[in-house]
């Protein structure tokens, strides 16, 4: 009898034993599991919400290509696996493989709502993520593989492990707890506590999870900046454009302005224009402006009278050009981008000259194959030490700390996006600095001439409206004989009775003051388009280029007319 109970006590006591080790090996993994996977679902929920937030109008009105790069930049961090977008019970868009594995195991699916408004009455839909290979998974199988051999093992202290199970409980809980508050808080924890020794792989994990969720973090931050800072581009070139049309319309109706100062405001109208495009297109899309062959004596010349108006006011200073060497010289660059850079680099130049007899010597020239641009100060210079990280964003020096770089660096980035080079140098602090751009030398256009061509018995007939254009003729026309007419009308007059003089060449302006013809049209009618070269501070527009090429005519830019050899 005392056997029997013997052996019912011993077969009680192991099955209470068995029982409890079950119970607390399988509470310690459902308690600690489950609370991960409630843990890992709201921070993957959270992820998403942040995302759905903002990009929920996209969302709404179908526009999924700003969503699907968040979502994928986070599966390409493994923080998801798969995504999928359903309205109505129906996916309108997911991830390759979200198909073939939602529903498999080892896949954990978490559904987000996407509401329509803020209260949250509306619904739209939701995303659907699948969350692969979960460490309490493999924690799961591990514990359960070893839960036999460990139940045997304690089958002498069944008694012992009943009165420490609270205990133990307590113990791990509160060490991971702890360990979960340290990665949430960016610390990097004990790392020899019960938690971190038995649920390293899941902490691990966890770190990995915060890890991305910073990033990510990081990365929005750093979008919406640059939202904004689109949203505020293309705001600014839709102001600007309004009254830049008004701009436009007065420009154009500047007949009583002299030409050169009609010329100079065309210009500078016109590289508003440009810049209020380039901040637009810049606000609609990344995509670059086309590059196009240009004379680089006339944006030279261009930049530099808009420079000389500009600092009129500044007595002392001198911002001269020596463009001779380099009249035919064409390059392909972006016309706007490189004037920009000229404009910033002389507005620099300027700023760091001394208050008397300040100057800034720009030339052109060919060496080799490469047209250069050099422009020289006599300013303030830059130290030896500085001058590696002159030309990147917020790198300046003698502005007294006004200065951002941001013109040297968008200098330097125009001329390497035009294929150019750019260097800049200087011999120390006071003596002043040297900056060198050049770019690859292209063909002349069929348009231009290179030189004029009259023989000491030709004779030259220049027509202008603008008396100094004349001065400028009569000054380099020394010794041929050279006629010079005001009016269309005068020109018609002369050219009806010399209509036998032979070797004549004809220089004829394109705009006239109160005239419905354009020199171009004067050319075509009287049949001299043989014997006339368009003399214009137009021939850069592509109309008036395909009317001369549709005609055999031959141009030089008025504004540099002094410069043009004459053999």
């Amino acid at each position: 009898m005392n056997r029997r109970i013997f052996y019912s006590f011993a077969t009680l006591s192991i099955g209470t034993f068995v029982l409890m080790a079950a119970l607390f090996l399988g509470a310690v993994y459902y308690s600690s599991t489950e609370s991960v996977s409630r843990i890992s679902s709201k921070i993957h929920a959270t992820y998403v919400n942040e995302i759905i937030y903002n990009y929920k109008n996209e969302l709404v009105s179908g526009n999924y290509r700003f969503f699907r790069n968040q979502i994928s930049s986070m599966i390409e961090h493994e923080v998801f696996s798969d995504y999928a977008l359903v309205q109505d019970g129906k996916i309108v868009e997911s991830s390759d493989l979200y198909n073939s594995r939602v529903g498999r195991e080892g896949f954990l699916k978490i559904s987000v709502p996407v509401w329509f408004d803020e209260e949250k009455t509306q619904l739209w839909g939701s995303v659907e993520l699948l969350v692969s290979d979960l460490p309490q998974n493999r924690i799961a199988s591990a514990i359960k593989g070893g839960l036999l051999p460990f139940a045997l093992l304690l089958l002498g202290l069944s008694f012992l492990f009943a009165a420490l199970y609270f205990y133990l409980w307590q113990r791990v809980n509160a060490s991971l707890g702890r360990e979960m508050e340290s990665i949430f808080a960016g610390r990097t924890g004990s790392g020899s506590s019960m938690a971190a020794t038995l649920w390293k792989p899941l902490l691990g994990r966890l770190r990995s999870l915060k890890n991305s969720h910073d990033h990510l973090a990081l990365r929005d931050s750093e979008a919406k900046k640059q939202l904004a800072t689109v949203e505020i581009t293309r705001q600014v070139a839709h102001d600007i454009r309004s009254p830049l049309a008004t701009l436009n319309m007065i420009s154009s109706q500047l007949d009583e302005v002299e030409e050169e100062k009609r010329v100079l405001i065309r210009h500078a109208v016109q590289r508003i224009n440009d810049i209020a495009n380039d901040l637009l297109q810049r606000g609609r899309s990344k995509a670059s402006a086309t590059a196009e062959l240009t004379m680089m004596s006339s944006l030279v010349d261009q930049v530099v009278s808009e420079k000389r108006a500009q600092y009129r006011g500044k007595i002392h200073t001198r911002i001269e050009a020596e463009l001779r060497d380099g009249y035919g010289i064409f390059s392909i660059v972006v016309d706007k981008d490189i004037k920009r850079a000229l404009s910033n680099l002389i507005d620099n130049a300027v700023e760091a000259l001394p208050a008397a007899n300040g100057k800034v010597h720009l030339t052109l020239r060919q060496e080799a194959n490469r047209a250069v641009v050099e422009l020289i100060d006599n300013g303030c210079g830059i130290p030896v030490d500085l001058l590696r990280k002159i030309g990147e964003r917020g790198a300046s020096f003698g502005k007294e700390g006004s200065g951002s770089g941001l013109g040297l660096h968008q200098a330097r980035s125009a001329v390497e996006n035009s294929g150019g080079l750019f260097h800049i140098s200087s011999a120390g602090l006071g003596k002043g600095t040297r900056v060198e751009i050049s770019f690859p030398l292209a063909p002349a256009p069929e348009w231009f001439l290179a030189s004029i061509q009259a023989g000491q018995d030709s004779t030259i007939i220049t027509i202008d409206d603008d008396v100094a254009i004349h001065s400028l003729w009569k000054g380099r026309i020394r010794h041929r004989r050279l006629e010079q007419f005001s009016s269309i009308s005068d020109l018609e007059d002369w050219v009806s009775c010399n209509g036998t003089l032979r070797d004549r060449l004809f220089l004829v302006d394109y705009e006239f003051h109160g005239a419905n013809e354009n020199g171009l049209d004067v050319i075509e009618r009287l049949g001299i388009a043989a014997e006339s070269v368009l003399v214009t501070s137009r021939f850069e527009d592509a109309p008036i280029q395909e009317k001369c090429r549709a005609l055999g005519v031959k141009m030089i830019p008025k504004g540099l007319s002094s410069l043009v050899p004459i053999c």
